[in-house]
């Protein structure tokens, strides 16, 4: 009994959790809790990158699932019709969306086509936006990928993906990002440095 009692006293003796504290440092509280998706994206992934969206409106499964396929024109169309829609569709629409897109993001950033690759930070960029605190269950999969396509060697892509972060994360708020998220990036960094090879990076639909 008494530890029930104790449970339930969240105010000034818990910690805040992840999915708070994510919100906090995209500007508000959300109290929006969806599982964490992860971002290993290399060989042993799910083969399938949109279980069970039977949840998600129409036009954005369609452009969902075309980001998805092999081919890099269809991909870029794919990234640019989400876009529209990140623009167009109520906050509603959206949201059914939203928990798809992590995993997407961070296969679309590795992506062997730059133009493939640039599409999806512009367009992760605009979504982050949008959606500003309801993004909180995600951040800690999206920075790593996020803080890699900084790097990207394809300037405009890095260029987008900088610019990206910067507008969605006020200059005192980007050393607590890090900070959240520091066990994700260097578990990211880690693997795949040590761990994954040419082969488990690479995507055997689009390349050798």
């Amino acid at each position: 009994m008494g530890k029930d009692k104790h449970a339930q006293r969240t105010k000034g003796n818990q910690k805040p959790s992840s999915s708070v504290r994510s919100a906090e440092l995209l500007g508000g509280i959300g109290n929006n809790s969806v599982g964490f998706l992860g971002f290993g994206m290399g060989a042993n992934a799910p083969s399938s990158l949109l279980p069970n969206d039977n949840c998600v409106t129409q036009d954005f499964r369609l452009a969902l699932r075309k980001m998805a396929k092999k081919d890099a024109i269809t991909k870029i169309k794919a990234l640019q019709e989400f876009d529209e829609l990140i623009k167009s569709e109520d906050m509603s629409s959206i949201k059914t969306a939203l928990p798809f897109w992590p995993r997407l993001y961070c296969k679309l950033s590795l992506d062997i086509e730059k133009k493939v690759r640039e599409s999806a930070q512009v367009c992760h960029g605009h979504l982050a936006l949008k959606v500003s605190k309801l993004l909180a269950p995600y951040l800690c999969s999206l920075v790593p990928c996020w803080l890699l396509a900084m790097c990207d060697p394809y300037i405009a892509a890095a260029s987008a993906a900088t610019h990206a972060f910067q507008n969605v994360f006020s200059e005192d708020k980007r050393p607590g990002v890090l900070f959240h998220c520091s066990k994700e990036v260097v578990d990211y960094i880690t693997d795949n440095l040590f761990r994954q090879t040419a082969d488990t990076l690479s995507d055997p639909k689009t390349t050798t």
